[in-house]
């Protein structure tokens, strides 16, 4: 795989004739772009598979990754029909910084990615907790009400239920 073509690209940089550096690089840069649209095929799966998404956002979020998946496409397409006299180190430093691009902007929407799935995740759980909180309280009032002394349970219940409406409010920012 990729490491394979690094360790070969490495081993020939400072070829004197250039042409085992370029052909190593160029193995090198077409097998880092498989990894790449792996890497974006795995992501529009878990966007594709997880229901933090409404529709609108999952469709641009699918959209952004086809893009890429679309740009890394032509990228190895362009290596592979550029003949091997065209190919010089200035056209593979082009190819390498377009997959650098590439691979930037799949960082960002994997960001985006998980930043969803874990404000997502963070809402299921306030919602369990305030449920709780509310059962609670519910308990809470027929110890009181059977005659026992819950001072403190409703205080320390009155500060749960503060810091349940500070992270509600934290999570929508």
């Amino acid at each position: 795989g990729w490491l394979v073509s690094r360790q070969k690209y490495l081993e020939n940089k400072n070829d004197e004739n250039y042409k085992i550096f370029i052909n190593s690089t160029k193995k090198f840069i077409l097998n880092l772009s498989v990894v790449l649209e792996n890497y974006n095929e795995m992501l529009k799966k878990r966007v594709l598979s997880d229901d933090s998404f409404d529709d609108i956002t999952k469709n641009e979020q699918i959209s952004q990754i086809d893009i890429l998946l679309d740009k890394i496409k032509d990228i190895k397409k362009q290596m592979s029909e550029t003949p091997k006299s065209q190919l010089t180190i200035e056209a593979l430093k082009n190819f390498a910084m377009e997959l650098q691009e590439t691979y930037a902007h799949s960082q960002h929407i994997r960001g985006m990615v998980v930043t969803t799935i874990l404000k997502n995740k963070m809402k299921i759980v306030i919602a369990g907790l305030v449920e709780d909180s509310l059962k609670m309280y519910e308990d809470v009032a027929q110890l009181k009400a059977s005659g026992y002394n819950t001072t403190e349970m409703e205080e320390k219940l009155c500060k749960l239920n503060e810091m349940l409406n500070q992270s509600y409010a934290n999570y929508q920012k």
